[in-house]
């Protein structure tokens, strides 16, 4: 489980091309859409409008996890075991900052809304 986690990282498991040479399959994924939002898993890249907004990498994960199935309520710690990759270890605080500093860099665009606390439960997205 480790040693999947840290290929993850460092961009080697899952990419259907030879570890030793670092190539991959010319087979690449689509890019994630929600509203204004277009996130980009094979890139790493987020924008809102067309506009790049620059995201740390745990960021990026919460808002992957959020943009694949957005009308799914994901609890905090769903979220910690996806963006982290390991299994939950820490206070729900963790989680909540993350989300804050999400929202923080998409109140310029006017779409920090879109993610929606759920009381009692977690995050998902603001439809419509």
């Amino acid at each position: 489980m480790r040693i999947e986690v840290q290929l993850r990282h460092r961009g080697l498991a899952g990419t259907g091309g030879d570890v030793a040479d670092g190539t991959a399959n010319s087979e690449s994924s689509s890019a994630l859409r929600f509203r204004t939002w277009e996130l980009d898993p094979e890139a790493r890249t987020f924008t809102v409008a067309g506009e790049p907004v620059e995201l740390t990498r745990i960021e990026f994960n919460i808002l992957q996890a959020l943009i694949s199935h957005p009308k799914r309520v994901f609890s905090k710690q769903e979220l910690f075991e996806r963006a982290w990759g390991e299994p939950y270890a820490a206070d729900d605080n963790t989680v909540n900052v993350h989300v804050s500093n999400i929202r923080a860099k998409l109140k310029a665009s006017g779409t920090d809304s879109y993610i929606k606390t759920v009381w009692g439960m977690g995050f998902k997205l603001q439809e419509g």
